[in-house]
């Protein structure tokens, strides 16, 4: 069933069997190249690694994913060399990317380093999203991003863009799911043996991330800065505060995920009464006149019109242009992915209204699924399933995972997706199927950190990964952090509330940790 593989795409990665893969069209398996035009970036990423370069090394210009988002601000992109092992820093060396804004720092404003979740999601795209959505941030602070090693805008590189062409392949519905895991988990390990061949991929961890970053702090020359982690990055706030505390002023955990803790099983849980909660508010607004379990049928019966008459909808993904096949099952997956993903109900009535134009005005149905599928972000899921299985595996109690407990009490998705869906959804949850070695074991962090700092830990009510009990969890030791769950936020709460973000930035730009709740 698609819904399988389009939602474990999402919050894990598709592992599978040892059954042999049908022939799979991979345009370029031999590749390891960064995600999207970025030549320029990708050349300085290369050249930071060689004998005699410089820590520092700006590119001429920025990848078009980021420098579309900051049209007339001042940036710059580029590479910075870092020790491959922070506490071995005369032996080998790796390259991050970095994202400055502005391209000249002002030396009378504090800087800022804002960390993106995943692990594997890009550190500098999360900076120009948050950048071009409050502005006043580069009013306020020098901003600086830093990916997060192993991902596209690394060097070495340790991605599998080879599985994004079977992706592709399994969206056009040229093989089917079972086979697309398959050949998934075959291009992982091939891309496995690749990297390690160029760099030690056990240093791909929480604890080395975040000596990157204090690294490039210093490089730019900053002894101290502010942190804002969203998701994973504030697992690597909890290494900042645990070995480098003096170089960090204000920090905020945002959806934050408690170290070393499972949280899968929370958030597949969560995952029914979530989407339940939201279909309910969307039968509330448009359908009052239904019951639940009429709303139900209502949005199923909608859904058939893709079955006789599958859409073909062109999508791009970088250079890639492809075209998803929508039908009844696709539809049916995607809905619900927004309804457990989007804190509020206004992609859910796009969809829908989608869903009833299809049979009559199939061009109309087009042109509302071009614009929603490249925002949902289908493919490339797991381009960083290297880097990803690397922290997720090692670092986190995924042993422990027990998909068939969490589904067992699910109500809401088995009327929406049939009562088979639990089975699927359990079957499809095998995430570890890379064999990485541990070598970075005496730094891996087990327990809530202890600290007196002034921490602000905040979340959503509506957060569909990390849950917002977690809040409390995190800040269990910190007898002086500071903490907020948000009514109607989901995961990352900064940019859902103009009030969430105003007292957020206030509690940032604050010289004694000061925190005043804007929302209440």
């Amino acid at each position: 069933m698609k819904f399988i593989y389009l939602i474990v795409s999402v919050i894990a990665l598709v592992g599978c069997g040892s059954e042999s893969p049908k022939q799979i069209a991979i345009n370029n398996p031999a590749s390891l190249r960064a995600m999207g035009v970025s030549q320029e970036l990708d050349l300085v990423l290369a050249q930071a690694t060689e004998d005699g370069a410089p820590i520092l090394n700006p590119s001429k210009t920025c990848p078009n994913e980021i420098s579309s988002n900051l049209r007339g601000v001042s940036v710059e992109c580029g590479a910075i060399r870092v020790p491959e092992d922070h506490r071995a820093i005369d032996k080998d060396v790796l390259a991050v990317g970095y994202l400055k804004i502005p391209k000249v720092y002002d030396p009378s404003k504090p800087l800022l380093v804002l960390e993106q979740g995943g692990p594997g999601g890009s550190s500098m795209m999360l900076a120009a999203m948050y950048v071009m959505t409050k502005r006043d941030l580069i009013k306020n602070f020098n901003i600086l991003a830093i990916e997060q090693r192993g991902t596209p805008w690394t060097y070495p590189l340790a991605i599998c863009e080879d599985v994004v062409d079977i992706e592709i392949q399994s969206y056009e519905q040229s093989i089917d799911a079972m086979t697309a895991g398959a050949a998934i988990y075959a291009a992982q390990e091939n891309c496995l043996k690749r990297a390690s061949a160029q760099m030690d991929v056990s240093k791909i961890s929480s604890y080395q991330i975040a000596k990157d970053i204090v690294f490039a702090a210093e490089a730019l020359g900053f002894n101290t800065f502010n942190y804002y982690g969203v998701s994973y990055g504030t697992v690597v706030g909890q290494y900042l505060i645990k070995y480098s505390k003096s170089h960090l002023d204000n920090v905020v955990l945002d959806s934050p995920a408690v170290v070393g803790k499972l949280w899968m099983n929370d958030a597949i849980v969560n995952m029914d009464s979530l989407a339940a909660t939201k279909f309910e508010s969307y039968r509330k607004k448009y359908l009052s006149s239904m019951t639940t379990d009429e709303a139900i049928d209502f949005v199923k019966s909608s859904a058939m019109n893709f079955e006789k008459n599958p859409l073909k909808v062109s999508v791009n993904y970088g250079p890639k242009k492809f075209n998803i096949v929508v039908d009844q099952n696709f539809f049916m997956s995607v809905l619900f992915q927004m309804l457990v993903i989007y804190p509020d109900d206004s992609i859910a009535k796009m969809l829908l209204d989608a869903a009833q134009t299809a049979k009559n005005n199939p061009d109309q149905a087009k042109l509302i699924f071009g614009f929603l599928l490249p925002q949902i972000q289908l493919v490339g899921q797991s381009i960083t399933s290297i880097m990803y299985q690397s922290i997720i595996c090692r670092e986190f109690s995924f042993a422990g995972l027990d998909t068939e407990a969490a589904v067992k009490n699910w109500v809401f998705m088995p009327k929406l997706l049939g009562e088979s869906v639990k089975d699927e959804y359990a079957a499809g949850m095998n995430v570890c199927t890379l064999n990485i070695a541990k070598s970075d074991e005496d730094v891996i962090l087990s327990a809530p950190i202890q600290t007196d700092k002034s921490i602000l830990v905040v979340g959503g009510e509506l957060d569909h990964v990390t849950n917002p009990k977690y809040v409390s969890e995190v800040a269990v030791d910190m007898p002086n952090a500071h903490m907020s769950v948000f009514e109607d936020a989901s995961h990352g709460v900064f940019v859902s509330q103009p009030c969430i973000s105003e007292s957020i930035s206030n509690y940032l730009l604050s010289s004694n940790g000061a925190y005043t709740n804007e929302c209440l």
